[in-house]
């Protein structure tokens, strides 16, 4: 039974990866703009503002444990010492 199983798996995802494979090729020199639906993009553009804040109130939080912070500064020794050339 075991085996049927990972047949089963194992054509499918062979099936979705042929497909993805042919979609690829396909799209490749398309823009996303040209791929992506309207509404989506529209979607995207829309989640910008939260996702900053997101992405900035996390940033803050992460720097302000001591430990992050500990580890911040040994980066900036260490990219300081080999030196940003």
């Amino acid at each position: 039974m075991k085996n049927s199983s990972f047949n089963a798996r194992t054509a499918v995802t062979t099936f979705i990866l042929g497909k993805y494979e042919i979609w690829s090729e396909e799209n490749m020199s398309k823009s996303l703009k040209d791929i992506v639906p309207p509404h989506l993009q529209q979607k995207a553009l829309d989640s910008i503002p939260a996702l900053s804040h997101f992405i900035v109130k996390k940033g803050k939080e992460y720097f302000t444990v001591r430990k992050a912070n500990a580890i911040l500064k040994t980066c900036w020794m260490i990219f300081s010492r080999n030196g940003a050339s």
